[in-house]
């Protein structure tokens, strides 16, 4: 049997996240999902290859370069606008208890804008929109995780970060046009 919120979703990344157990109190988050999705799913922008889960957990650095990436089964096929809002939501995320702390609003803008000046080709209006979107849905999916293995008496230092940065950020950025 398959919920909406695994059509919402997908598969969980891990068997520990059970979104259709742990639905109670989930709606606001799957509300801001579906609206970040289709706001993302919109975009026609080119196709890239890219490292889906870049995030700072990922990747190794010495005092002036980059040493290795991890996750490499992160890697997919995906818009470049939906790649580009998924790294700036995640960027800064780390795998140390307690150290999970997704960017903030500015940060998050100032990424999507240095993203561009690199490229030396800026996006338009809508794949921008569709790259804040993926940065929502992003942090929407790693809400929903949190709030699942709250439901389920896992007990993590870092156990409500994307809530508290989806409810503070979700709107706001889906909003901007």
């Amino acid at each position: 049997m398959h919920s909406e919120d695994d059509a919402l979703y997908g598969t969980p990344h891990s068997p520990l996240f059970d979104f259709e157990r742990t639905g109670t109190g989930a709606e606001w988050i799957d509300d801001l999902a579906r609206r970040a999705k289709r706001v993302r799913d919109w975009d026609t922008g080119p196709l890239v290859v890219a490292h889906t889960d870049w995030s700072a957990r990922n990747v190794r650095f010495d005092e002036d370069r980059l040493l290795a990436v991890y996750d490499w089964d992160s890697l997919a096929l995906v818009r470049e606008a939906t790649a580009l809002g998924q790294a700036a939501m995640s960027w800064s995320v780390t795998a140390d208890p307690g150290g999970t702390e997704f960017p903030d609003l500015d940060s998050v803008l100032s990424y999507l804008a240095d993203y561009q000046q690199a490229r030396n080709r800026s996006f338009n209006a809508e794949q921008l929109r569709a790259a804040r979107a993926a940065a929502v849905y992003l942090l929407a999916y790693s809400a929903r995780c949190e709030h699942s293995l709250a439901l389920q008496g896992v007990a993590r230092a870092d156990q409500d970060a994307a809530r508290r940065r989806l409810a503070e950020l979700g709107t706001t950025l889906l909003a901007i046009r």
